[in-house]
This record gives C-alpha cells, sequence and structure tokens, in this order.
C-alpha cells in the first residue's frame, strides 16, 4: 500500500511540474504556484524542475522490487 501512495503522489508531481513549466514558457501558471512565480523567472523555473524530479525519484523507487543496493 505504501508503494502505491508513494508512485501516486510521484506522478502527480512529476505531472504538475511538467505542466508548471510548460505553462510559464506561455505566461500561464497554476493559482497555488503564483508564490514561486514571484521569486523570478529562474528560481520559479528551478523548483518547478526540481518538483519534477523529485516526481521522478519517487516513480522511480516505488516501481523497485527489494533493496536498491546492491
Amino acid at each position: 500500500m505504501n508503494r502505491n501512495w508513494l508512485m501516486i503522489s510521484g506522478f502527480i508531481m512529476l505531472i504538475i511540474g511538467i505542466l508548471a513549466i510548460i505553462l510559464s514558457l506561455v505566461s500561464v501558471s497554476f493559482t497555488f504556484l503564483r508564490p514561486i512565480e514571484k521569486l523570478g523567472f529562474f528560481w520559479a523555473f528551478t523548483i518547478k524542475g526540481i518538483l519534477c524530479l523529485v516526481g521522478f525519484i519517487m516513480v522511480y523507487m516505488a516501481t523497485q522490487k527489494g533493496n536498491i543496493t546492491k
């Protein structure tokens, strides 16, 4: 059950991050990400990129069977 929640939340973070980056290129933003937009384009883009990266890592961790280190 824990892996399911990890994968779902990872996908949500990944999708929100990718959509936020695409929308920021056309000067549109999500309402709940407006405080991040006030930091400037570079910092907002960096935070959205980190959001995508963390989402991808969470999905990767959820799909692994057993121990990751060998």
